[in-house]
């Protein structure tokens, strides 16, 4: 793979290498000249290994000397394996169209981080933290000129990093890389945008007093809608502190350190029990809300039985509407019954039309202004009666969905019911200061 090379200053070989500090095994991953490589080896005379790997023969120096040891090979191609405790590397800047279409693919399924349109030089961060151990915790340091590396604001370990940028990141048990990452601007730069900051933060203030004051009053009559006001979240305000993103699936590692992937593997696990499915057959993640949650249940039921017909009462919430516009699914909507339910002698002769498309059926446990559940064990007799195996069950439970798991004699809401995937409102039942919810289905679906 041959990339646009854009060699190394010494001003900035000299900064990086002050940034990784002293090191005993040390690794210039892409080294071209070796520049970085020998900037650090200057600064840890100790070192017992300096290992440069470069693809392109013809970069390396033409007589290395002394302790350095200079590779002809793929850096990202290297085992992971906890050889080094210092990583150096200015690395290619390389956007996907420099790709052809095999090392675009090749290099997607070794590293988690590329995706899109991207840059060579986030698979050479990942591949640094995988050869550090791994870690995936630490310190960055953003300087504040490009040309005085050594001046910076410490901030949170986050890759990959952007093109261009300058950072050292000190990775558990010592060790450390340095790696490029956005430069923030300069000094002078930095003190005007504190003083916008506190003309910005008098001219706001009022506002979110008066926002406050405002949301006292409508707390005291609040109604119309099912929301429990009765919650109290203050002990996690000091996670306001801290950028936390739950990127990607949470059953699967991610590149971004700060997150809570574990916590939300919880409760999965918690919300999986109160619908009957076994924890070990349950997949799911927290949602922005009900609507999301049925979206993606729709989805997975639309991936499943691409030529479905998605079949829902007119008491189903408008919002599935719009999302079988989104997922270009056909659809029908079936009449209801004065109690909101769905009309069964309508669903059973309007499938019966259609028996050659398989089923996606929404069932709605708890209707948003009447409150009905749709017997699902009904409607998966209709489909046997009428020999339609080809079918898939979402229930939009975004209204009962944490009063039927605790009522002595429930309505059909959970897994055990027949449901293949279910949606529940956090914002609801159980309170919350923001729209929020869980999306839950059977593992062996997204597999």
């Amino acid at each position: 793979m041959k990339n646009p090379y854009v060699p190394t200053s010494a001003q900035t070989a000299k900064a990086m290498a002050n940034l990784l500090g002293q090191r005993e095994r040390i690794l210039d991953l892409g080294c071209g000249d070796g520049i970085l490589l020998r900037a650090a080896a200057r600064l840890s005379p100790q070192a017992s290994r300096l290992v440069g790997i470069e693809i392109e023969p013809e970069r390396l120096p033409q007589r290395p000397t002394g302790r350095f040891e200079y590779i002809v090979g793929d850096g990202l191609g290297l085992p992971d394996d906890p050889l080094f405790d210092g990583i150096i590397s200015n690395p290619p800047y390389l956007n996907v169209r420099h790709l052809v279409p095999h090392q675009r693919e090749r290099l997607r399924l070794d590293f988690a981080a590329l995706s899109g349109q991207f840059d060579l030089a986030f698979a050479f961060v990942e591949k640094a933290v995988r050869l550090l151990e791994g870690m995936a915790a630490g310190s960055a340091w953003l300087p504040g000129e490009e040309s005085n590396l050594h001046q910076g604001i410490q901030s949170p370990l986050c890759y990959p990093y952007t093109t261009r940028q300058r950072a050292r990141s000190s990775v558990g048990n010592g060790r450390s890389a340095a790696i490029p990452c956005k430069a923030t601007g300069t000094p002078a730069a930095r003190r005007e945008g504190g003083a916008a900051m506190d003309t910005l933060e008098a001219r706001t203030r009022p506002r979110i007093e008066e926002l406050t004051a405002r949301f006292d009053q409508l707390a005291g009559r609040f109604a119309g809608y099912p929301c429990n006001q009765d919650f109290d979240y203050t002990p996690l305000l000091p996670f306001l502190r801290y950028c936390i993103n739950n990127v990607g699936d949470p059953f699967h590692a991610s590149l971004f350190a700060s997150n809570t992937h574990e916590v939300e593997r919880e409760v999965v696990a918690r919300f999986a029990r109160l619908m009957r499915l076994p924890e070990d057959e349950a997949w799911g993640y927290v949602t922005n809300g009900g609507t999301e949650g049925n979206m993606y249940g729709l989805f997975l039921g639309r991936e499943l039985f691409p030529d479905g017909i998605v079949y829902f009462s007119e008491d189903t919430h408008y919002s599935v509407l719009k999302i079988t516009r989104v997922l270009q699914a056909r659809n029908t909507m079936i009449k209801s019954r004065p109690d909101g339910e769905i009309d069964y002698d309508d669903f059973r002769e309007t499938v019966r039309v259609h028996r050659d498309a398989p089923v996606v059926f929404m069932a709605n446990v708890g209707t948003t202004m009447k409150g009905a559940v749709d017997d699902v064990g009904r409607v998966l007799g209709i489909l046997d009666d009428l020999a339609i195996t080809n079918r898939y069950v979402h229930g939009d439970a975004a209204l009962s969905g944490m009063i039927l798991p605790f009522a002595d004699d429930p309505q059909p809401h959970s897994f055990a019911d027949g449901f293949d995937s279910i949606s529940i409102s956090g914002h609801k039942l159980i309170g919350s200061p923001l729209p929020c919810g869980v999306a839950l289905t059977r593992a062996a679906y997204v597999a």
